[in-house]
């Protein structure tokens, strides 16, 4: 039980850095405060998002997008 406790904090604590990181990386786009402005959008969402569709800048409009 301690080993599993032990590995649950490791693995917590991976996840903060890595959500830090994330969030770092996600302030150097000019853009992102907007998107993370809309209600119910969070950082994880964003972040794949971000992922899936890279430069929002590249679509000529909203259905484009």
């Amino acid at each position: 039980m301690k080993k599993l406790l032990c590995d649950m904090n490791v693995y917590a604590s991976r996840l903060n850095e890595l959500l830090r990181l994330i969030e770092e990386k996600l302030k150097e786009i000019p853009y992102i405060d907007k998107i993370m402005a809309i209600k119910g959008i969070g950082l994880v969402t964003v972040s794949g998002f971000i992922a899936e569709v890279g430069d929002i800048g590249r679509f000529d409009s909203s259905k484009q997008l």
